[in-house]
């Protein structure tokens, strides 16, 4: 497990870099498992919120224009209508957050 910093306002978060998104979707789907769930995204931070009850998996994707582009909101619309919540992003790297049934 990576070491797990705590910020100035109590936020959890971990410095770390992955160059394969399927190996950051593995890793992201770890710390779910351990109680930790991705809130924000920068360039090699990951921040996170601790819950216990909760059994979420993760997804990440690369989308053709960044989450935040007027260009991207009709796909990330769709998603959320099937269950899906894009819980971070960097760039193109979208994070979406699901059930564990929805995830299948």
């Amino acid at each position: 497990m990576s070491k797990i910093y705590t910020s100035k306002n109590k936020k959890q978060f971990i410095d770390k870099f992955f160059l394969s998104y399927s190996d950051e979707e593995k890793w992201l789907n770890e710390m779910a498992a351990s109680g930790l769930y991705l809130v924000k995204k920068s360039f090699y931070r990951y921040y996170f919120k601790k819950e216990q009850d909760l059994d979420l998996k993760y997804s990440v994707e690369l989308l053709e224009h960044p989450a935040n582009n007027p260009l991207s909101e009709s796909y990330i619309e769709e998603k959320r209508k099937k269950g899906v919540e894009l819980v971070a992003y960097y760039k193109c790297r979208a994070y979406f957050q699901m059930d564990r049934e929805t995830y299948v």
